[in-house]
């Protein structure tokens, strides 16, 4: 798919329509599993989300599934993966094998630190996982550091290619003008740089403006090239 802006937006436009059946769904399954997710509406901080709840079964047996999960998946306290290279030679090498564990316990380290927050976000998918089925994960980049963050399945659609691969993956998210700022720095919108200090008739509460993030493969790229430009 080519970066051009009105082809991925219309592509867009179909994944949007075409996740509307599943947003009914997902609706009544979080009135009952997943109260603090919302599908067909946005919430205003503070509302009420139990009222049509009868007991804590639903929402409690999916975080006992979610953390039973997470405890024998990626439990914090074991090596929870290893790392082999595809020449399977190079695997009996002793020096080979001290380095790739000396890199597993580099990453363990990194998602065991609170300041990348791997463990609370991807405690958030699992629930998600167990709940609708699907979750997702984004990685901000940040000065000498990565963080997780999971994301509501709100603001996220889903493309796949011919093999029923999921390949595409958009996420529509609001930002105040402050916050479009704050994450694109000069790149921010016009509107939004000359809105940054002006509040909304509604007592000072900023007004948002919806951003589109599209994830996609990038056809255009000689793969026999590693260069900047490939």
């Amino acid at each position: 798919m080519p970066a051009h802006g009105p082809t991925i937006l219309a592509d867009f436009r179909v994944k949007e329509s075409d996740r509307q059946n599943f947003e009914t769904h997902w609706e009544k399954m979080a009135k009952f599993g997943s109260p603090t997710r919302t599908f067909l509406s946005r919430r205003l901080p503070g509302t009420q989300v139990l009222r049509r709840m009868y007991d804590d079964t639903a929402p409690l047996a999916i975080s006992r599934l979610a953390n039973a999960l997470h405890g024998l998946m990626i439990n914090p306290q074991t090596r929870w993966f290893a790392l082999r290279t595809m020449d399977e030679p190079l695997n009996e090498n002793d020096n080979v094998r001290a380095w790739l564990d000396d890199v597993v316990s580099r990453m363990l380290r990194l998602f065991a630190s609170p300041e990348f927050g791997f463990n609370t976000q991807s405690h958030e998918a699992l629930l998600d996982i167990v709940t609708f089925g699907t979750a997702g994960m984004i990685l901000n980049e940040e000065p000498r550091k990565i963080r997780f963050q999971t994301r509501s399945l709100t603001e996220l659609y889903l493309g796949e290619n011919e093999s029923g691969q999921v390949d595409r993956v958009y996420r529509k998210f609001p930002l105040t003008p402050r916050e479009a700022v704050q994450k694109f720095g000069a790149k921010a919108p016009r509107h939004a740089k000359e809105n940054l200090n002006i509040p909304s008739k509604a007592d000072g509460v900023f007004d948002t403006d919806d951003y589109l993030h599209a994830v996609f493969p990038r056809e255009d790229a000689d793969v026999t090239k590693i260069d900047g430009a490939n």
